[in-house]
C-alpha cells in the first residue's frame, strides 16, 4: 500500500516539482555559516 500522493497513484495530495538538470554547485562559508558563496577553485587550494 502506498501513501496518498505517492508516485503511482491517480490522486496526488501535494504538488510535485521536478527541477531541470543543472551543473552541480557547492556552497562554502568562511565564517561558520553566517554568509555563504559559491565555491571557486581557490576554496579548494591547500594553504599552509
Amino acid at each position: 500500500m502506498r501513501p496518498i500522493g505517492a508516485l503511482n497513484t491517480e490522486e496526488r495530495k501535494y504538488e510535485f516539482y521536478a527541477p531541470k538538470p543543472s551543473e552541480p554547485t557547492i556552497l562554502v562559508s568562511d565564517d561558520r555559516g553566517d554568509t555563504w558563496h559559491l565555491a571557486t577553485t581557490g576554496d579548494f587550494l591547500q594553504t599552509e
